[in-house]
């Protein structure tokens, strides 16, 4: 090592962490990493796995993405430099989202109570939420559509993941003009596109049919 080289360790400083921006999110959140003394050779570990698409945006930032596969909860993140390493315990919390977040039938935290009314031209779902901490009841939500505002019926199988075991849900989800998707019923143990069929043809509807490979 030369002793320009040498010299320069020397006046370095370790690096330092001062905040992850933002501080929770699910896995591929972007992410911003706050503090000083980054050098173009930094790295970065959250929850010992590297930070994907880590870039050194100047001594005071950095920048990337959550790696995916971290469990859920908090994450200390490990910063590594020329002249020696940072760490922030509980630097980001990974927030896992649930099949039921992220549209997937038969993982929810309900049970909807579906029914047409084919005298009044509505559709009613009315779904019950298991009770929370806190709560002395669950919460009910209750959905009602006429039949001119549905623009179509969709029929899913998604896998999902049940007692342990991974099964095909089969669900019928009602899609409105507007955009908005709502799960009419779905069921593991039941091929429920007969039904799906039924409801698209008694409300003169097309009917969109996904199916999981």
């Amino acid at each position: 090592m030369s002793v320009a080289a040498l010299l320069l360790l020397a006046c370095s400083k370790p690096p330092v962490i001062d905040l992850v921006d933002p501080a929770s999110g699910a896995a591929g959140t972007p992410i911003q990493i706050l503090g000083s003394e980054f050098t173009p050779d930094t790295t970065a570990t959250l929850g010992g796995q590297p930070v994907s698409d880590l870039a050194v945006r100047g001594v005071v930032a950095l920048s990337g993405t959550v790696p995916e596969g971290l469990e859920a909860g908090p994450h200390d993140l490990v910063v590594t430099a020329a002249a020696g390493t940072a760490t922030l315990a509980g630097a980001f919390a990974v927030q896992v989202q649930s099949q039921a977040d992220a549209g997937v039938p038969c993982a929810g935290d309900f049970t909807a109570f579906s029914q047409l009314s084919m005298a009044r031209e509505v559709m009613v779902i009315d779904k019950h939420f298991k009770k929370q901490d806190g709560e002395e009841e669950g919460k009910r939500d209750t959905v009602r559509l006429s039949f001119r505002d549905i623009a179509r019926i969709e029929y899913q199988e998604a896998k999902v993941i049940e007692e342990g075991e991974q099964r095909t849900c089969s669900a019928i989800w009602v899609v409105t003009k507007s955009g908005d998707r709502h799960l009419f019923d779905d069921d593991t143990s039941e091929n429920l596109q007969p039904r799906a069929n039924e409801i698209a043809v008694g409300l003169q509807k097309p009917i969109e049919v996904t199916r999981a490979e």
